[in-house]
Formats: structure tokens, sequence, C-alpha cells
């Protein structure tokens, strides 16, 4: 097959109005990854290892899926990431692809669901990602349809267990995670109360107000040692261990997005580990 130039390609995907278009052959040049298009934590060296002897051998392999993302220049693997890595180790130039165009918001959702169809089961840590991406993309938010009595519903939130459903784990796991992850978002949901969990056990909300009056009570040690220093010079220097700090903060919090492992606690087996 003919290598297809990538603009002709988004040319072709923006005609298409969100729907996929016909396979054609692109150059892996021409493609981005991005982390924020990959819910799983890591590649499966076994699958790329699988899909080289696929390639090698001659074997049909199902095109990669890319999305061409509001104006952004390249498009974006959302369903590929080990078939493109087997490619780029054994030296293929181009891939048969599919793409569509998509917001950006939309394309996040389109990878995590293929994340979650295709290869091993998603771990937990994997799962709370995809649970954020949801989130972030706003599958939360219901965009048509009608209660029993009438109200139209678009813009209202769907309910726990509809997001368990949609996710795949317990909706005591989504409350958890609505909590901890999006406050604002669990108060809408009207989550304040205390949850009642399998078993009847009662699940208190978490409270991610502590750690900021542990913060504040410390900024208000260092306002009372800035304000009680008796020497300019020593003042000098706490301002400048601040903007130290400070930086230090920013360079952290720049590296450990909303969509770093960072937040996603323990990678254990739970309850709902299984629901894939």
């Amino acid at each position: 097959m003919k290598t297809m130039n990538i603009d002709q390609l988004r040319k072709k995907a923006a005609a298409a109005k969100g729907k996929p278009t016909e396979p054609a052959t692109v150059k892996l040049e021409d493609i981005r990854r991005d982390p924020a298009f990959q819910v799983r934590t890591g590649l499966d060296s076994a699958n790329v290892r699988r899909l080289i002897g696929a390639y090698r051998s001659g074997t049909k392999v199902d095109p990669i899926v890319l999305a061409f993302c509001d104006d952004a220049p390249m498009p974006v693997i959302i369903d590929g990431h080990h078939r493109f890595e087997a490619l780029e180790q054994i030296k293929q130039e181009a891939v048969d692809a599919i793409a569509v165009a998509v917001s950006r918001s939309e394309g996040r959702w389109l990878a995590a669901k293929a994340n979650a169809r295709h290869g091993r089961q998603l771990k937990r840590v994997e799962l709370r990602r995809m649970f954020k991406t949801y989130v972030q993309t706003r599958q939360h938010v219901l965009r048509g349809g009608y209660s029993k009595d009438g109200r139209d519903l678009t813009g209202a939130l769907k309910s726990y267990a509809e997001i368990a459903a949609d996710i795949g784990v317990s909706k005591a796991t989504v409350h958890k995670w609505m909590w901890t992850d999006f406050r604002k978002t669990a108060l809408k949901m009207g989550g304040a109360e205390e949850f009642v969990g399998p078993g009847g056990l009662v699940e208190k909300s978490p409270e991610p107000q502590q750690e900021m009056r542990a913060f504040r009570a410390s900024l208000s040690k260092l306002n009372t040692a800035f304000i009680d220093a008796e020497d300019y010079y020593a003042r000098q220097e706490m301002l400048e261990l601040l903007e130290s700090t400070l930086a230090s903060f920013r360079q952290q919090h720049a590296a450990e997005d909303e969509l770093s492992t960072h937040w996603d606690g323990p990678d254990t087996t739970a309850e709902d580990a299984g629901h894939f």
C-alpha cells in the first residue's frame, strides 16, 4: 500500500466527522506518542515480542488507531502503542493506520477505552488512571436523555453505580476515588453523607483538608519566624530559601501532573480487580 501524506490523512479524518477513516499506510515519524493517551503504566515486553514475530512472519496485524486532536499538527496513537513499538524495534518506517478527528478530551477517553479492551487486564493502579481520565474528559456528565418524570438530563451527573459500570470497578471504589481525586464533583453528587459499602460497612469520605490544615500550620510558623527575625540579612536568607523551595515545589508539581502514578496509591489486589 502506498504511503499517504499525513496532511492527506488529516483531511480524510476531518471529512469523516468523528468516524474512522479507511486504513492507510503512514510513516512512523509522522506519529506522536503522548503519555496522556495511555493509562497503562508501561508496555508489555512479551506482547511487543509477539507482535515483532507476527510482523516478521507476514501475519496480518490490525491497523493502529490515530487521533487528530483539535489543531495539533500531528496525530497521536489512541490504540496501538505495542504495535508501534514492535515496528520501531524492527526498523520499519511505516504502519497501516486508521484515523479519527476528535477533541483532545474525546481522544483521551477513546484511548483509555482501547487500553481496557486490549492486552492484559488492567492493574488497579491503571484502573485508577482510567477513572481519572473518565472524569477529566467529562464522561461522568450526561449528554442527553430524560428522566421518568420528563426532566431533561443533559448536563446532569451520572450516579456512582453508572460510573462503576463504565469503569468496571465496584461502586464503593468509585465513591472512594471520587472523594479523594475530585472532591468538588463528589460534593455535587451529594456524596457528603456516609457511604454504605459492600457488607454494610460504613466508609467515611476522605478528608484531604487535613493535609491543608497541616500545611497552613507550617506556613504560619514560617510567617512568625519571618516577622520575629531581628536581623535584616537573616530575613534576606529566609526569602532566598523560600524562593528556592518554591521553585523546587513547582518543578516537582509539573513533573507529577494529574495523570501521574504518584497519585494512584499502592497497586494492590482489590475486590474489583477482576472486573475487566
